[in-house]
């Protein structure tokens, strides 16, 4: 290892919710308004399997959303993979065997003879440019259709945000400034930047001025032995893929300059319990334990174990701590001495004008406000077997635009400067 000490930085949805990216609620509004797949009395297909998602998890309806609604759409089709004819025996599921759908499941969205009209072809138009050649058990064909459509519809929200014309657009000029100078104030403490994201941008890459190393060769190709072995470049790796992201192929993975056009859709190869898995740029939904055993974020997970225990900080900005995958690697030691959460919590609204927006384990004045423990709940159920990084966790409780606002106000003659340098 080198002598520079390591930042280490992860960040999920809600660091890029300040330059536009989506909501999870967005999201999953997009999908069930979609009316492309419907049922037989014309509701959208996503809200029909909304609906009964939250129905069967009444107790908290509120935690179902786009990823649970994939994750079922997932589990249809590999049901309907073992079911018929297109499954390799050695790789069945034996589910079919013991269990079938209700009646009035098939008659409400898989009665394509009711619900779509025919071409002169015979093949089933369910939208205007959208026709299945879908034989009476082709359910399985239907089903990875309908995965296709709703990833793409995710892959279009992140598009609306993440080109960079868009990302250096005047309307971000401001946050750019601050998130440039968040970087460079380590890269000038002589810190090695270890950059991870569960999101599908490239935004830290396009934005700032110090040259991240994205996984990639000089011609785009995957670079796996960089990856394992060179710990000691400044590095920004999607953990979960990207809308830049070209996999189609095993043997042949790219990163692109522009987003792709259309997000591919393919079939996975099955994991050992014999469901199915289908398989696009974007890691999403709740089989992302199988599909990160793919290239490249099996590599970059590698990495990220590696500099979670190397690091000398840590710095999550806007993750949810809801992936189980990357909290049990949470769980490992690390020789960390700081710990910065970035998080939005809406109680700071309530909080006096003076009160310092960064809590810690000495914070004692609004326990009662979260139930005896001054962190973000999510935070703590995280680490709370671990009580010394506990002691060492700091949550700022506004937002990532109010942390870079406040802390990395910097004179606009300076980036102006250094924007100059670089052209």
């Amino acid at each position: 290892m080198g002598n520079n000490k390591r930042l280490l930085i992860l960040s999920g949805a809600g660091a890029a919710i300040d330059w536009g990216g989506p909501l999870t609620q967005t999201i999953t509004t997009r999908i069930t308004a979609d009316q492309t797949f419907r049922t037989i009395d014309g509701k959208s297909l996503g809200q029909y399997l909304i609906d009964k998602l939250r129905a069967y998890y009444h107790k908290q309806p509120e935690l179902v959303n786009f990823e649970t609604l994939l994750n079922c759409i997932e589990d249809l089709y590999s049901y309907f993979t073992s079911k018929y004819h297109r499954a390799v025996n050695k790789y069945k599921s034996n589910k079919p065997i013991f269990f079938d759908l209700k009646d009035d499941f098939y008659q409400e969205i898989l009665d394509f003879w009711r619900i779509y009209r025919k071409d002169n072809h015979g093949k089933f138009i369910v939208s205007d440019d959208t026709t299945l050649a879908l034989p009476w058990n082709d359910y399985d064909e239907f089903f990875q259709s309908v995965y296709s459509l709703y990833i793409n519809i995710i892959g279009n929200e992140i598009k609306k945000y993440c080109k960079e014309k868009e990302v250096n657009s005047n309307k971000s000029f401001e946050l750019n400034k601050k998130f440039k100078a968040y970087l460079k104030n380590y890269a000038d403490k002589n810190y090695l930047i270890r950059y991870y994201t569960l999101n599908y941008d490239r935004l830290p890459a396009i934005i700032s001025d110090i040259k991240f190393f994205e996984g990639f060769n000089a011609d785009s190709e995957f670079a796996i032995n960089k990856v394992l072995t060179d710990f000691e470049t400044n590095s920004f790796y999607n953990l979960h893929g990207s809308v830049y992201l070209n996999n189609k192929t095993y043997n042949k993975i790219s990163l692109l300059n522009e987003p792709l056009d259309i997000i591919p859709v393919h079939i996975l190869k099955p994991n050992q319990e014999g469901d199915n898995i289908l398989r696009s740029p974007l890691i999403t939904g709740l089989k992302k334990t199988s599909q990160i055993l793919n290239q490249p974020s099996h590599s970059f997970f590698n990495s990220f174990l590696y500099d979670y225990i190397n690091a000398d900080e840590i710095h999550f900005i806007g993750y949810s701590f809801s992936d189980m995958h990357v909290n049990e690697i949470l769980n490992y030691p690390t020789k960390a001495e700081f710990f910065l959460v970035i998080d939005y919590i809406e109680f700071f609204k309530k909080l006096p004008e003076n009160f310092l927006p960064i809590l810690n384990s000495n914070t004692t004045d609004i326990n009662s406000l979260l139930g005896g423990f001054p962190l973000s709940m999510s935070t703590y159920e995280i680490f709370k077997s671990n009580p010394e990084i506990l002691k060492k966790i700091n949550v700022y409780i506004k937002g990532f635009e109010h942390y870079l606002n406040e802390t990395y106000a910097v004179k606009e003659e300076e980036i102006y400067a250094s924007e100059v340098s670089h052209q």
